[in-house]
């Protein structure tokens, strides 16, 4: 499955021809764009310091969580695949074509 992820104007996300809801979280479309723009591994701590610049880091890495988590639930909503191509390990946030077997493409 490919996801296109189109940054210019509006934000979109398409999984094929159908179109994607955006993450219900508040910087779940942010970090879906950061994502797409930086592929592959990116550090919890910089990553939440950057989307909750703010809080205090241990509460920045809360909302990140929960970022993720309603991330993931869109992206999997287009799709039967758990996995939504959105790795998140607990020194890491990933997306892309890692082993998912998802490709992330940006336009």
């Amino acid at each position: 499955m490919v996801l296109s992820v189109r940054l210019l104007g509006e934000l979109s996300v398409r999984a094929g021809e159908r179109p994607v809801p955006l993450p219900a979280h508040p910087q779940g479309a942010p970090l879906l764009a950061w994502l797409a723009l930086h592929p592959g591994k990116n550090d919890r701590g910089p990553l939440a310091a950057l989307l909750w610049p703010d809080m205090r880091p241990s509460s920045a890495r809360a909302e990140l969580r929960s970022a993720v988590w309603a991330l993931r639930r869109a992206l999997a909503s287009a799709s039967a695949r758990s996995a939504s191509g959105l790795s998140a390990g607990r020194p890491r946030v990933s997306a892309g074509p890692s082993g998912s077997g998802v490709g992330l493409v940006m336009l």
